[in-house]
């Protein structure tokens, strides 16, 4: 089942290029995710008050082909795949409205039980409705990390980052990634590959590190990592822009 919705962009939501930010466009995504299961009546805040169930990401990765700008009209889709193990997959695409597609998003999830903070296997959970095809794409297993990471700045998160979880909200990382990059690089995006290994909980302060390399096609690959005060690695990313 292939869920979809038609959405205008919203000049707000763009940046100074008028491009709809990658923040936003992950936004469209997760809330047909939410649309999707609520159209079931199996919505977020059903699965963890009622359940006490939650999704929580561990990996994602956003292709972005063609901007989408303010006025514009768009759909957006999600759909799942079949899962293996802990491993919920789920798949996004926004259409520009001459059909031609603007983003992608695949991401893997964990359904985690919120009273023993112990994952659910994907036998122990229907979702309602069937999954369909995945994308072709993943996020890598690992990433290439660059011989030298600098630090590029602090990143204290704060009350409009967070969502009732009480840590960043996933949706915020795409343009915490943006702020750090070199300028005029945001553009020239076409891929997001994150890892989320560890929550930034509300008031936390994360070190921004950032290392490059030039890949065999010539795109500059950045990778970006937080680090909090305790030395571990919230987030790992991989950002690719072309020259």
């Amino acid at each position: 089942m292939i869920y979809q919705e038609t959405l205008t962009a919203r000049w707000h939501d763009t940046d100074a290029t008028l491009a709809v930010r990658p923040s936003q466009m992950l936004v469209y995504m997760q809330e047909m995710a939410f649309c999707h299961l609520n159209s079931v009546g199996r919505n977020l805040d059903a699965l963890r008050f009622e359940q006490g169930l939650a999704f929580i990401l561990t990996r994602l990765t956003l292709k972005f082909y063609q901007p989408v700008r303010p006025a514009e009209t768009i759909t957006a889709q999600t759909w799942v795949s079949d899962g293996k193990g802990l491993n919920f997959p789920r798949y996004f695409r926004i259409n520009k409205q001459d059909g031609t597609i603007a983003a992608e998003g695949a991401s893997s999830w964990l359904l985690l039980d919120l009273s023993t903070r112990l994952p659910k296997r994907v036998s122990d959970f229907s979702y309602g409705f069937e999954g369909e095809d995945p994308l072709p794409f993943a996020t890598p297993r690992r990433f290439s990390v660059p011989a030298e990471m600098v630090e590029v700045g602090q990143r204290k998160i704060v009350y409009s980052d967070i969502d009732y979880n009480g840590h960043m909200n996933n949706t915020r990382y795409p343009d915490m990634i943006c702020d750090y990059l070199p300028e005029g690089t945001v553009g020239r995006i076409h891929t997001m590959h994150l890892e989320f290994v560890r929550e930034a909980a509300f008031g936390a302060i994360l070190r921004v590190m950032r290392g490059e390399r030039i890949s065999e096609d010539g795109d500059t690959v950045y990778l970006v990592q937080t680090i909090n005060e305790q030395g571990e690695v919230c987030l790992a990313a991989e950002v690719w822009a072309k020259p």
